[in-house]
């Protein structure tokens, strides 16, 4: 009991205490990097299989890789099916502020950025019944959401480049 009475004791454990929630909250900002090494390492390789999928399979490719990306009849179908145009007209004039001064390729890597990482967060927000649906189309069909969100880019992409009247071809 005497411990708790004394003074010096309790500066002591709270001293003690609040170095081990630094440590820890020091420890949790590392792993929270380290996660999103790990998440982009991912990602990378998950390119990398798709692109030697293709090459063994051209017709399940949603994606042209040339310049600039077009839609393979496949994914002109898939844009179609999870009603593309619909989920992304509201959210056009907020990509054409995001590109303000963006060459043409920034425009495109920033339409393709955004449907890959912030568009389902925001539908969901909004309109939870198109998030859900986009999930059900991709798991529906087998492939996995992010190349459904690939595809979503391309068309949000070609949507602000027919507001900013610029041509797909330079």
């Amino acid at each position: 009991m005497e411990f708790i009475t004394n003074p010096m004791a309790v500066v002591i454990v709270a001293i003690a205490v609040l170095g081990f929630i630094w440590k820890a909250a020091e420890w949790k900002g590392n792993k929270d990097a380290e996660s999103k090494n790990f998440i982009q390492f991912i990602e990378e390789v998950r390119d990398d299989i798709k692109k030697i999928l293709w090459a063994l399979n051209p017709e399940t490719r949603p994606i042209e890789k040339k310049s600039p990306l077009r839609l393979t009849d496949y994914g002109m179908k898939m844009a179609q099916e999870m009603k593309a145009d619909e989920i992304l007209q509201p959210y056009v004039s907020r990509l054409i502020d995001a590109t303000k001064g963006k060459t043409v390729y920034g425009i495109q890597e920033e339409c393709i950025r955004y449907a890959r990482h912030d568009l389902m967060g925001d539908l969901r927000t909004k309109n939870k019944l198109q998030a859900d649906s986009i999930e059900i189309y991709a798991f529906q069909k087998g492939i996995n959401l992010y190349e459904a969100l690939e595809v979503l880019g391309v068309v949000l992409r070609d949507k602000v480049f027919t507001s900013l009247n610029l041509p797909l071809e330079e």
